[in-house]
């Protein structure tokens, strides 16, 4: 009687014990379960707030940014080459225009080196510095007749900045032209009548020798040098605006698109800033992230990674304590009357579940597990896309001081998580595999 009585203590003790093992096992999977819909819920909304609102609009900025760039220096470029080609043209137009406007001063600058001469005595000017002088002028005694001397000097001497306009500005600029534009011109001609021209200013200097004496003799010199020049210039200058006129529109319209483009760059470099502003402002379950734009793209796949890793590790404990219950239940219900394969699973229900979900649920919810992993191998093509576009030095050398260094420890790092991406997938196809080839099996054994 007493071993009978000590033998359903026993067996009482035994069963109490084991109840309180499957009820603790129950209370783990109903964490695990709870921690898995919050680590899945963390991690998929790390994974697509930060990829919407930061990546791919970083992404997209840096993309149009380098594309606008090269666009920018292609426009600059062409200007240039074009403003080369202009230039000869615009400069001769400006050397004509200086002789002209110099020309038209004659009068006036030589009546004001005339009228210096009388703010001293012949003598006083004759010994000092007052009035500029020429040197083969300074034998004379003459007052007359040195203030002559001198003021043909003086035209001379503009006459000399005359010539110097016409071949530094005018035909040294023209030799510089398209070979096939300087046979249009006949540059050669031209040099011929340059050299023509410059004799007849000597000629009408010479033929006009009562400079000195008579004003209206100036202005009869300046009206026969304009007359002249625009001689000289008429065959010439509409040839050289066909030119200005043909190259200047497309200058223009280029200055148009580069003032475009960089107005376009500007407001690129402000909206960067603003997203570089919303790491600060963004704020994750797990807090805000400590670290720069750069440096938190480039750590967002690890990141992605370590979520994943958290989920397979949940899932994959769900499946063992869910295969330990189950075990325990067919024990105690071995009819299969009210523990059922389906009805286990609405009880003990794992995400990614055969029993009570259809099969379009179940893909959708794979799917979903698959979204992450698609992220990640579109960030990285992002973030290479971004360091081979990039030329600037935006790797914040958490890892090395090395910029290409931390590109390749960056670049290994992702190759190791597309490895653990691939374990854990299969990880989970295998308890899933697993657990619903036990399932089956007990339910064969039981019919």
């Amino acid at each position: 009687m007493n071993s009978d009585t000590n033998e359903n203590s026993h067996t009482n003790s035994d069963k109490e014990i084991f109840d309180e093992y499957y009820n603790s096992i129950k209370e783990s999977y109903k964490t695990k379960s709870s921690k898995f819909n919050q680590v899945l819920l963390i991690w998929m909304g790390f994974t697509f707030v930060f990829f919407l609102l930061i990546l791919f609009p970083y992404y997209s900025i840096q993309t149009k940014n380098y594309e606008a760039t090269n666009l920018l220096n292609a426009v600059t470029k062409e200007i240039d080459s074009l403003q080369e080609q202009i230039k000869p043209y615009q400069t001769a137009k400006e050397g004509i225009g200086k002789l002209k406007q110099d020309i038209n001063n004659f009068p006036a600058v030589l009546r004001e080196y005339i009228d210096s001469f009388n703010d001293g005595s012949f003598s006083a000017i004759q010994q000092g510095p007052t009035v500029k002088t020429f040197s083969n002028c300074d034998q004379i005694t003459n007052q007359t007749f040195f203030i002559r001397c001198n003021v043909i000097e003086q035209a001379k001497e503009l006459f000399v900045n005359y010539n110097t306009t016409l071949f530094e500005q005018v035909i040294a600029s023209l030799i510089k032209i398209d070979k096939n534009i300087q046979n249009i011109m006949d540059i050669p001609s031209l040099k011929i009548k340059t050299n023509n021209l410059q004799n007849s200013f000597n000629d009408i200097l010479k033929n006009t020798p009562e400079l000195s004496e008579f004003y209206p003799s100036k202005l009869g010199v300046r009206d026969q040098l304009q007359t002249e020049v625009d001689k000289y210039w008429n065959e010439y200058y509409p040839l050289i605006e066909v030119q200005i006129q043909k190259i200047e529109p497309d200058i223009h319209k280029l200055i148009y698109e580069k003032n475009n483009l960089t107005s376009q760059l500007n407001l690129l470099n402000d909206t960067k800033q603003q997203i570089e502003k919303r790491i600060d402002q963004i704020e994750f379950p797990f807090g805000k992230l400590p670290i720069g734009i750069n440096d938190s793209i480039y750590l967002f796949p690890i990141g992605i990674a370590v979520g994943f890793i958290l989920i397979v590790s949940i899932m994959s404990d769900q499946f063992k304590l869910r295969q330990d219950l189950f075990q325990f239940y067919e024990k105690k219900d071995r009819n299969k009357r009210y523990y059922t394969n389906f009805n286990f699973s609405k009880i003990f229900p794992i995400w990614i579940d055969q029993l009570n979900s259809s099969i379009f649920i179940k893909s959708m919810k794979f799917l979903l597990l698959l979204l992450p992993f698609i992220v990640f191998l579109i960030s990285w093509y992002m973030i290479d896309n971004i360091w081979t576009i990039d030329n600037t030095n935006n790797i914040d050398n958490i890892i090395f001081g090395d910029k290409t260094l931390n590109r390749y420890v960056y670049q290994i790092s992702y190759l190791i998580i597309l490895g653990l991406f691939i374990y854990g997938y299969s990880k989970i196809i295998y308890e899933y595999k697993k657990y619903n080839k036990i399932s089956i099996s007990n339910k064969n054994i039981n019919e």
